[in-house]
């Protein structure tokens, strides 16, 4: 058998208390660095990816409203918190019934959750998450052609604006209203 002689460098080979407190502390002080950038860019991506499809959403709201708009013979009212579009005149009478009219109201719930709506004779769907929806006019009802929309969503401490014009499809129109 042969016994090998170890030399003292093998028995030396490991690490003094003082290497390895330093080395602690070099790992520890990039992991927390680095937990904190990640963190941060965590939470960073997840605000955009909700203010961008808070975006996607008042886009839809705002594409919906300018679609209707264009494609109207006529603004029945115009306020700030109510318009009524006079979208077809279905019966070809020149006459405006409510099931040829389109409506955009600001309605408040009990819970303080406050929407616009679109109403049709046959559904009243909520414009999601919008905050404010505001609509200008270049002249008073029924003479109006030309209408500036803007719309925010979101919450009212972190909301998106966006906002277009939209012209009415054809000639002014004189109508009647029944009842």
């Amino acid at each position: 058998m042969l016994f090998l002689r170890r030399s003292k460098s093998f028995y030396n080979c490991g690490l003094t208390l003082a290497e390895m407190i330093v080395v602690v502390s070099l790992l520890s002080t990039i992991t927390l660095l680095t937990t904190g950038f990640l963190s941060n860019w965590i939470i960073k991506s997840s605000v955009e990816g909700r203010r961008l499809v808070t975006e996607q959403k008042a886009f839809a709201a705002l594409k919906q409203f300018a679609y209707d708009v264009r494609t109207a013979r006529a603004v029945l009212t115009l306020s700030p918190s109510n318009i009524t579009l006079w979208t077809d005149d279905k019966n070809a009478d020149m006459k405006v019934n409510t099931e040829e009219t389109v409506a955009y109201i600001w309605s408040p719930e009990e819970n303080s959750d406050q929407r616009w709506y679109r109403l049709t004779s046959e559904s009243r769907s909520s414009l999601g998450e919008l905050v404010d929806l505001r609509v200008a006019g270049d002249a008073k009802t029924p003479h109006t052609r030309h209408i500036v929309i803007h719309v925010s969503a979101g919450s009212h401490k972190d909301s998106v604006t966006i906002g277009t014009s939209a012209y009415l499809r054809g000639p002014l129109l004189t109508m009647e209203t029944s009842q």
